[in-house]
């Protein structure tokens, strides 16, 4: 069974961030894991077209602030099972997952997922009673509750039950295997194509969301077509604000005052250089923080999420690129994968020896060769997906890819060999589905851990 909002607030759910962090905002366990209105609403209200916006915008707030703004959120779960973020060593949960040795429940991301999903859910039957409102908000909540599905594919091990609660009552779902699951998100995405067709950030949402699922699922041509005329330029935000408790951004507080992780760099053998390469889509966007809780791993604050209004970006054009430079790596045409590629980094004029911005926006990126075999592309594809799309909740879902879908062994992809303070890296590539799971009659264990 997956959990009510009783179970979200009061379990072992949503851990605090450490007391320092809690000490600065002036806040407790509680008051983090509580949620304002305007998502609470007596139930004669809810059947009104008022109520069902107010269950839209509490659905959206929830899955913001809990799965994507969060420290312990998708992001933050997937850059430090990847080899983008590195534990301080502050938290055992954190530190076994950085070492790809889960032996516990990693209970808060899949209980947010899916508190969010039953959200959206109930939203979304909510605006289906009342045609005279806006279709384009169906459509953003279809697509991101595809979007809320796909993050469970791409994090967790194949088995996820989708469960529903019924009047109250658990509805027990039967453990889907990652396709299936992958399947159930792109129908949610069809239908979030289907309705947001009026406003256009709706609009491009939609299709960047369905190429990422179509992706996942091996679909490349089709992913590819799906975001076509998304323009580069698009970007949709998860938004933060300071005027509201439950939308903080804390992931970059979380950095500064807890130093739970940081940017990583070459982490165990086949990690990316992150801080050392010298690109300035990352090195200008990182700041060192010191030595973390353990006392031994240096700890890089991601800029870009600094301040408790940052956004985190859940979609954008660049995105849509780089799924159709790697749909023409597939088939074959290595002259517009280059293109494409090359396209988002540079103009191929220079200022002052400086590689002027492609359409990716970022100056002194030099234009990309053609590594000449069929591995070098991939590698040179993906390389490029993680310094474009990094920290925004898409490394764990390539790393799992390169194996799934190009044949890579999972020694050869994600971080190995001796772990930073003691033993070895283990071999997890996803997160087990906690035991909390087991009240679920139909749930007894995960299908498989492989990719």
């Amino acid at each position: 069974m997956t959990a009510t909002p009783a179970t979200l607030t009061a379990g072992r759910g949503p851990r605090c961030v450490m007391v320092a962090v809690l000490a600065v905002l002036g806040l407790n366990c509680s008051s983090l894991t509580s949620v304002d209105a305007p998502d609470i609403l007596q139930p004669s209200q809810l059947n009104t077209p008022d109520g069902a916006n107010v269950l839209r915008v509490g659905a959206i707030s929830n899955f913001y602030y809990f799965g994507i703004l969060y420290p312990f959120g998708v992001q933050g779960t997937v850059g430090v099972l990847s080899d983008e973020l590195v534990s301080g060593g502050s938290d055992g949960t954190q530190e076994a997952m950085d070492a790809r040795r889960l032996t516990g429940d990693a209970e808060f991301t899949y209980y947010t997922m899916h508190q969010s999903r039953h959200n959206f859910e109930a939203a979304i039957a909510a605006y289906q009673k009342f045609p005279q409102l806006p279709r384009d908000y169906m459509g953003e909540l279809f697509t991101l509750l595809a979007l809320d599905e796909d993050y469970l594919g791409e994090v967790m091990c194949s088995g996820v039950p989708l469960s529903e609660i019924v009047d109250g009552q658990p509805q027990y779902g039967t453990p889907l295997t990652t396709q299936q699951l992958l399947e159930h998100a792109l129908g949610n995405a069809d239908s979030g194509v289907k309705y947001a067709v009026d406003t256009v950030r709706y609009k491009y949402l939609a299709q960047v969301v369905r190429a990422r699922v179509l992706l996942n699922l091996g679909q490349f041509d089709a992913a590819a077509t799906a975001v076509s005329g998304v323009p580069t330029s698009f970007l949709f935000n998860a938004e933060a604000t300071t005027s509201t408790l439950n939308q903080y951004n804390l992931i970059g507080l979380n950095q500064v005052y807890g130093k739970f992780y940081g940017v990583a760099d070459k982490e165990g053998i086949n990690g990316l250089d992150f801080r050392s390469s010298g690109d300035p889509r990352i090195v200008p966007n990182i700041g060192d923080l010191g030595l973390g809780a353990d006392g031994l791993t240096e700890i890089f604050e991601w800029l870009p999420y600094g301040n408790l209004d940052s956004p985190v970006p859940l979609a954008n054009g660049i995105e849509a690129r780089l799924i159709e430079a790697e749909a023409a790596q597939q088939r074959g045409d290595a002259a517009t994968w280059l293109t494409t590629l090359n396209t988002l980094r540079t103009d191929g004029t220079q200022t002052g020896g400086v590689y002027n911005p492609g359409t990716g926006g970022v100056a002194g990126l030099a234009p990309l060769t053609d590594p000449g075999t069929a591995a070098g592309r991939v590698d040179l594809t993906f390389r490029e997906r993680a310094f474009w799309l990094f920290f925004q909740g898409h490394r764990l879902g390539d790393l799992r890819r390169l194996i799934r879908q190009y044949g890579r062994s999972q020694d050869t992809v994600f971080p190995t060999g001796p772990y930073k303070n003691n033993g070895s890296y283990g071999t997890d590539v996803n997160v087990a589905i906690p035991t909390g799971e087991n009240s679920n009659p139909n749930f007894h264990g995960c299908l498989d851990r492989g990719a």
